[in-house]
């Protein structure tokens, strides 16, 4: 069992010093005082756990088939400049890119006599964001958040969807459409 140990260990320090595991304390969300603490077999059994759950996020990434999502919102009001009072909008087509960021589409109102908008994209890690907020840092992707689901490929509304952005998108209607998929699935 001792051996068994060791070598463990041998192994876990052989592969960071050779560079091929990376992983610290931290990025497992356990402080360097409490790593310490523990025993080799232990910390050996945490790093085993994390790399088994990183390869499972990498193969559903590849199944999700990132690739282009088709959004498409409708319904409801939203705020546009002056940002004074919520407005109904004409519907707001875009296609977007796994990787791409800080996209940029206009919205334009029903009404003549307010001025049109923009709505902020983001599409990353299997995750679309919509409408960041400028006064919260920890929603400056998006306000809305929305992880991958399988039901994407065949299209998925989501009803009723309100946002605290700059736009503040109030009882919307969102539809997501995955349109190019992986070769790997």
């Amino acid at each position: 069992m001792k051996l068994q140990i060791k070598l463990g260990c041998f192994l876990v320090i052989l592969l960071c010093l050779s560079g091929c595991v990376t992983v610290t304390p931290h990025k497992l969300g356990i402080s360097q005082e409490d790593w310490d603490q523990y025993s080799p077999a232990k910390q050996d059994q945490l790093l085993s756990a994390y790399e088994e759950t990183q390869q499972r996020k990498k193969a559903t990434r590849i199944k999700s088939g990132s690739g282009v999502l088709a959004v498409r919102i409708e319904e409801g009001k939203i705020l546009l400049p002056p940002y004074t009072v919520p407005v109904a909008y004409q519907p707001i087509l875009f296609d977007i890119k796994e990787g791409q960021c800080r996209k940029k589409f206009s919205v334009e109102p029903v009404d003549e006599s307010h001025k049109a908008g923009t709505l902020e994209a983001c599409y990353q890690d299997d995750t679309l964001y919509l409408d960041p907020s400028p006064y919260n840092p920890q929603l400056s992707l998006g306000s809305l958040q929305f992880p991958y689901l399988p039901a994407w490929k065949r299209g998925f509304m989501y009803p009723n969807v309100s946002s605290t952005g700059l736009l503040q998108l109030t009882d919307t209607n969102i539809f997501l459409q995955q349109l190019v998929e992986s070769d790997n699935d």
